[in-house]
């Protein structure tokens, strides 16, 4: 039957190659995944490294590429876990992982769930810079959520006012740690999206990992997704990104920073409004002597020729009473 002709068919290298390489591709179970192992053979060339994950009994061999663009660089002995793709290299005939980002497996559950979670709501779309809305460049009304007590509060309203001090600050108060406040926070910025700020700043002074859970949860990235109002995320430290950061219109390092970005300091303001009008004098003054150079041109133009038809006409004049004597002497 046609089975057994099938069997029968000499394939070539390079057809049964594309065949085995077309089922690594389309097997969804091999694409995105993230694979636990322990790292051995590493090596880098161009940029590239080259590793493989062991597991008790086997391994698999790792590609990562730019890895001198990586934060984390894995070494030999590591208990990594990587994320990537299971595909088939048909010039070398080998099964091998593309991995696009690993990690230390000691970060534990917890770290392995967030990047899951982050995974998740980043295909969703939560994160894409086409969803963020720019900033106000003076705003007169700012909402911020933030503990009542501790200095993330006072830090904003002592640097928005020195700016500017006729800012308003609207302070929406929520435990910034702890069981219920992921929801608090969450509604704070619900709330403030309806109270007509012109920017809302969701505030902390940084911490732990576990200090800045609140705002690794779903619950707060989707508020932040969802809010129309500009979002500025100012928690954690300058090297720790959270969800709210990565769905937030725009990121402070901290609570200060977030309120420079929004109101500028007023004598540097006055500054700039003098020098802009100084420009603009200088620019009319430039008009006005540009213009008035010319009309004078164009006026002096018109003298001239005026002048020059005055004087053919005179002449002609003159001729025509000398032509009149000359006959009336002669009659």
């Amino acid at each position: 039957g046609g089975e057994a002709a099938m069997r029968e068919m000499i394939f070539s290298v390079d057809r049964i190659s594309d065949y085995i390489k077309d089922i690594f591709d389309s097997d969804a179970t091999l694409s995105d995944i993230r694979i636990k192992g322990e790292v051995s053979n590493y090596s880098e060339s161009k940029n590239n490294a080259y590793f493989v994950l062991k597991g008790s009994k086997s391994q698999i061999n790792c590609v990562y590429f730019a890895v001198d663009l990586r934060d984390y660089v894995p070494k030999n002995g590591d208990s990594c876990v990587a994320r990537g793709s299971v595909t088939y290299y048909k010039a070398a005939g080998k099964v091998s992982f593309y991995v696009t980002d690993i990690q230390p497996a000691g970060v534990g559950d917890a770290y392995l769930k967030l990047l899951q979670l982050k995974d998740r709501l980043e295909k969703e779309g939560l994160f894409d810079e086409r969803h963020k809305v720019g900033l106000p460049y003076f705003a007169k009304r700012i909402g911020v959520i933030t503990s009542k007590s501790g200095a993330v509060i006072h830090d904003i309203i002592k640097t928005a006012r020195k700016n500017f001090p006729g800012v308003d600050i609207v302070l929406y108060p929520t435990s910034v740690q702890g069981a219920t406040s992921a929801s608090e926070i969450a509604e704070g910025i619900r709330v403030m999206d309806r109270a007509g700020v012109d920017v809302i700043i969701v505030a902390r002074g940084g911490g732990s990992a576990e200090d800045l859970a609140a705002y690794n949860t779903e619950l707060v990235a989707r508020a932040v997704y969802e809010c129309e109002t500009p979002v500025i995320s100012a928690v954690g430290h300058e090297t720790d990104y959270t969800l709210c950061d990565l769905a937030a219109d725009a990121r402070a390092a901290t609570p200060t920073a977030a309120a420079q970005m929004v109101v500028p300091d007023a004598e540097m303001l006055s500054d700039r409004i003098a020098a802009l009008m100084s420009h603009i004098s200088l620019k009319v003054s430039g008009i006005y002597a540009k213009a008035h150079a010319q009309l004078k041109t164009t006026l002096s133009g018109m003298y001239s020729a005026l002048d020059g038809r005055l004087d053919a006409g005179a002449l002609r004049i003159k001729l025509m009473c000398e032509d009149i004597r000359h006959k009336a002497e002669s009659a």
